[in-house]
């Protein structure tokens, strides 16, 4: 004698036990990703760690975006299944000869890369779309809104940090302007003037580092510059420079000079080509002196 509640799980369809994950990948494994649309078009390729924008332009990921949307294309859902081997009528009536989108998704050289495809609304509910792999035959119908979701602007996928290091990283500073120009270094966990054997406040200097670090970016204003004069960058009115352990040369940002009617000012990040805005707090930044990381003076015994 069984319970009744055996054949309730046995007596299912057989949709009930296939999966419905549409797209099946390791995302930490993804070393190129492509979406392609008339509403928008991106392609990011991953070196290491690093991931790089190089289509519609050629810029530094930014690589909490780029994780967030490789999870979001691994977390789409079929919603149902259409077809499982589609003869007639074929590829134009689910859209895919002119596609809504397309999803390419590369795990290295040795694995051929996935394509997804995305065509037309369904003929019976127009808040889901025709959907095929290129792994296998199956129609599937997917949801409209959440493909859309993750056909974004590529700006958005940019990374907006001038810097790009750990805190506990940084062995070396350096900041030059009109009026001052003074570098710091650390040499076991303590930190030094350049020239000065003075040690200087630790606390003091690793919160100046948190703040160089965390130095973001306002707006992208030109991407293919041709007078950097016209922005006060040619010669810069001030350079900020981050030594990181393990790594000869510094990340630089140059700093220009401020926008029309406003406190924030322009800027470059060394190895990028735009001119950016920079928040009021470079102008901080820029006046640091290295007073600001001196100890105060022990109180004299009364």
């Amino acid at each position: 004698v069984v319970g009744g509640t055996l054949l309730q799980h046995v007596d299912q369809p057989l949709e009930a036990f296939r999966s419905h994950e549409l797209l099946t990948f390791d995302p930490w494994a993804v070393q190129q990703l492509t979406a392609r649309s008339a509403r928008a078009t991106y392609a990011l390729v991953r070196e290491g760690e690093r991931w790089t924008l190089v289509e519609p332009l050629t810029d530094v990921a930014d690589h909490a975006q780029v994780s967030a949307t490789l999870s979001k294309f691994r977390a789409l859902r079929i919603e149902r299944v259409i077809a499982e081997s589609p003869g007639a009528p074929g590829q134009s009536a689910w859209g895919f000869e002119t596609p809504f989108a397309t999803v390419t998704i590369g795990t290295g050289e040795d694995t051929s890369a996935l394509e997804l495809v995305v065509g037309s609304p369904t003929s019976d509910a127009a808040e889901q779309w025709y959907a095929k792999r290129s792994d296998e035959p199956a129609i599937y119908a997917v949801a409209g809104d959440t493909i859309e979701s993750l056909l974004q602007d590529a700006q958005t996928l940019r990374a907006r940090t001038c810097f790009d290091f750990f805190a506990s990283q940084a062995i070396k500073l350096r900041v030059a302007g009109a009026d001052r120009d003074w570098t710091l270094e650390q040499h076991d966990g303590q930190w030094r003037r350049t020239g000065d054997e003075q040690l200087l406040e630790s606390s003091a200097v690793e919160a100046f580092v948190w703040k160089l670090r965390d130095l973001t970016l306002l707006r992208f204003v030109e991407d293919v510059p041709s007078d950097l004069a016209r922005f006060g960058l040619e010669p810069p009115q001030g350079t900020v420079q981050v030594w990181v352990e393990g790594v000869n040369i510094p990340q630089e940002l140059l700093v220009g000079e401020a926008l029309p009617e406003a406190t924030t000012r322009y800027g470059r990040i060394a190895g990028r080509a735009s001119i950016v805005e920079l928040p009021e707090t470079i102008t901080e930044i820029l006046a640091t002196t290295p007073e600001a990381f001196t100890p105060a003076p022990a109180a004299s015994p009364q």
